[in-house]
């Protein structure tokens, strides 16, 4: 349901390209009719509904392949197939996760590590910037000293 929803967020980065809207609320609607979900139990009714939508995307994919279509429209393709898969993913993995949330604690716990890891290696990088900066100044401190002395030299040099 949620995608769906999304693909109607799609016709802003299509430039509101109606045929391409219509035809996939055309598709929801026969199918789906106007209550925007279906009849049958929860897993089904994503199942059929992913389903739907990928057959809707081939034949627009279809549709489109004979004409010139814009970056804009490309891109929005390639993303809509990127949120396919991403759903497909999803699926398997609530699939996955019918016989326990172990897994799910599991891969969170990963994430949460790999984020602290992260999270300490930026810190090491912000120290080690900070030491340029400081090393940075100090041979600028020297250079201007030295530079300052130069001066001096050449002054007294010329006074002579």
């Amino acid at each position: 349901m949620c995608l769906f929803f999304a693909l109607f967020e799609l016709n802003s980065d299509l430039g509101g390209y109606r045929p391409l809207k219509w035809l996939i609320l055309r598709f929801y609607r026969i199918f789906c009719g106007n209550t925007g979900f279906l009849w049958v139990n929860r897993e089904k009714s994503i199942s059929f509904q992913y389903c739907l939508l990928k057959f809707a995307y081939s034949f627009c994919l279809d549709i489109f392949a004979n004409m010139e279509l814009d970056y804009t429209l490309k891109q929005s393709l390639l993303n809509l197939e990127k949120s396919f898969d991403a759903l497909d993913n999803a699926l398997m993995k609530q699939g996955n996760s019918a016989t326990g949330n172990d897994g799910m604690a599991d891969e969170l716990n990963m994430l949460n590590e790999d984020k602290n890891h992260l999270a300490a290696q930026l810190d090491k990088a912000k120290a080690k910037i900070r030491m340029f900066e400081t090393v940075n100044q100090q041979i600028e401190n020297r250079v201007d000293t030295a530079m300052q002395q130069l001066s001096s030299l050449l002054i007294e040099d010329g006074d002579r």
